[in-house]
């Protein structure tokens, strides 16, 4: 795959992750995975869906694409990336199934993964779902065709509170 760096964020309309690459129209994505992942919330998107209380899009996570299904205009999937991992992730589109396919290619997380989230309405940031600890980045995220995206930290890093308490990485 390129290194080109992607924003991907949940299109709610069509039910697809929508892949946005600079100066080329929008791509849909069954599922996908990407790596060295950071998170973007623009502020003014942000106070402009508080203030109208009607979602728009505003957060997006930009990596590079790995692997994953894009899907063509018909609705049909294509792989895209290593044969191998794309072979797993169009047998398997859950989130469990998918990681599995992932970790037996040697593209898995080493480590437990968890579930990412944004809510405008919670806070400015995305966050851990189950800990709602702050991400403002992650080594892997999976996208599955269901469910939420699942992140991965390979270098173990801590989490953003305890590099904030001055803590290295």
């Amino acid at each position: 795959m390129s290194n080109d760096r992607v924003r991907v964020y949940k299109n709610t309309t069509l039910g697809v992750w929508s892949v946005k690459r600079a100066g080329q129209p929008v791509e849909h994505w069954a599922s996908l995975l990407l790596k060295n992942v950071t998170f973007v919330v623009q502020p003014r998107g942000r106070e402009r869906v508080l203030k109208e209380k009607r979602k728009g899009v505003h957060a997006f996570a930009v990596g590079e694409i790995l692997t994953g299904l894009r899907l063509d205009p018909q609705g049909d999937t294509r792989k895209v990336g290593h044969p191998q991992t794309s072979f797993g992730m169009d047998h398997y589109r859950n989130t469990r199934k998918g990681l599995e396919a992932l970790t037996l290619f040697g593209m898995g997380p080493q480590r437990n993964t968890f579930p990412v989230g944004y809510c405008p309405f919670s806070a400015p940031f995305f966050t851990r779902k189950d800990t709602h600890e702050r991400l403002d980045e992650v080594d892997r995220l999976y996208f599955p065709a269901k469910g939420p995206p699942q992140g991965w930290d390979l270098a173990g890093r801590r989490s953003w509170e305890m590099t904030q308490k001055g803590l290295e990485r």
